[in-house]
């Protein structure tokens, strides 16, 4: 078995990147478990945020596309 203790939110500390700076692009100040865990470093999380803005477009194949999740993480 692990030797890990289980996982809770006072464990997670402020991360030095800015909001969508993290594996799975979530909007947050803290780190990540990728970031918190040396073993997790080498596993490719998918960016969820980009993942639900392509679900929600394939649903509605005729509309064009009017948003980006660039402009979200990358504002002017």
């Amino acid at each position: 078995m692990s030797d890990k203790k289980p996982f809770n939110e006072e464990d997670r500390n402020i991360s030095e990147g800015g909001p969508m700076d993290n594996p799975e692009q979530y909007k947050t100040d803290k780190k990540t478990i990728t970031e918190m865990h040396k073993e997790e470093m080498t596993v490719d999380t998918i960016p969820m945020e980009d993942l639900k803005q392509e679900k929600k477009e394939e649903g509605n194949k005729r509309a064009t596309k009017s948003n980006s999740s660039s402009e979200e993480k990358f504002p002017e």
